[in-house]
């Protein structure tokens, strides 16, 4: 605690401040995060004892970036307040302390080795709400992964990247703890400035999945588990258009191959530097095939560079034997519902 205190007395001292950058207190270390608060209505048309309202601080962030000579760089994160999975699916509000990243990078020349934890590399939409064009997430956010813990290369040739490593879990149980290795690849194509198309694979045995989504097998058993993401993204003057196709499937042991599937396609125009509009549409088939849908509606406003302001319309329905992932909303039990949010973002 005291060395915190130090580090906060010097930011605040003796630190020259960027916008957006973060901190810089010496030519090593920097410090950047971001406050996250929100106020949510959220109208359960199955239940109404399962509306409710509620002001919350989702998120609060402290990065600490290290910078060392010959391309060696380290990150840590730490978060804390309720957290973006309990947040968005408007549940009681839970304190938790995190650390969400703690990876070292080296880089040498086109080649990056990253190694620790690590937000993950799969997927078209960021985990942090400072780069999201929304409040919530799509319907495809919950099939993947959003912190791994393991080894990367990667390799970035400007119109292509290529990505190969091992990690822990594909599935969204404790990234830190498994007693089985995945392997990871991902690659993209960046034919024309702004355009991109990605694959990312992963592939690997899990167990046990106890707490994790779908059926989970027994202490003694294990399951195979694949995800493949396919994603096309283009930013081309106040337009970014994102489109992702992702498959997740469990091969339980004696229980069942379990299969979740769903897209999702995001529009975003910025009609000025300070005002933009994105507009989501996705699905997701789910493990019965019975589809879930949702539409958001979302503008943003940027109050200045580092405060921005999103209110945001979502409105999700499923079929009467929906199961599987419905992130956004509720993690159970709720498929047809209205969330109505307005979240406020500071960034240092």
């Amino acid at each position: 605690m005291k060395k915190m205190g130090l580090i906060a007395a010097a930011a605040l001292t003796a630190a020259s401040v960027y916008a957006g950058e973060g901190i810089e207190i010496n030519k090593t270390l920097s410090l950047g995060g971001f406050i996250d608060a929100s106020f949510y209505s959220l109208s359960d048309d199955a239940s109404a004892t399962a509306d409710r309202q509620s002001f919350a601080v989702d998120q609060a962030e402290l990065d600490f970036h290290l910078n060392f000579d010959n391309g060696l760089t380290a990150r840590v994160d730490v978060n804390g307040g309720r957290l973006a999975s309990s947040a968005t699916a408007g549940t009681s509000a839970t304190n938790n302390a995190d650390i969400e990243q703690a990876r070292i990078d080296l880089a040498i020349d086109s080649f990056t080795i990253t190694m620790g934890k690590f937000d993950t590399f799969i997927g078209m939409e960021a985990l942090e709400p400072v780069d999201m064009y929304t409040s919530t997430h799509g319907l495809t956010w919950d099939l993947e992964p959003t912190q791994q813990t393991g080894i990367i290369g990667k390799y970035d040739g400007g119109m292509f990247e290529l990505g190969f490593g091992l990690v822990n879990s594909l599935m969204n149980v404790n990234p830190d703890n498994n007693d089985e290795i995945t392997f990871h690849f991902h690659g993209a194509v960046k034919p024309l400035e702004g355009l991109r198309f990605g694959l990312c694979f992963e592939t690997g045995e899990e167990g046990p999945l106890a707490g994790g989504t779908g059926a989970a097998p027994t202490a003694a058993q294990k399951a195979d588990a694949q995800l493949l993401s396919l994603d096309i993204q283009y930013k081309v003057a106040s337009w970014y258009l994102g489109f992702e196709y992702v498959t997740r499937t469990i091969d339980v042991p004696l229980i069942a191959d379990i299969e979740d599937k769903g897209y999702e396609l995001m529009v975003n125009y910025a009609f000025t530097e300070m005002f933009s509009l994105t507009g989501r549409y996705g699905t997701n088939e789910g493990t019965t095939g019975d589809n879930l849908t949702e539409m958001t509606l979302a503008p943003i406003l940027k109050i200045n560079p580092n405060w921005e302001a999103k209110l945001e319309y979502r409105s999700q329905s499923g079929g009467a034997t929906y199961t599987g992932a419905t992130p956004g909303i509720a993690s159970s039990g709720k498929k047809d519902a209205t969330r109505i949010a307005l979240e406020t973002t500071l960034k240092f």
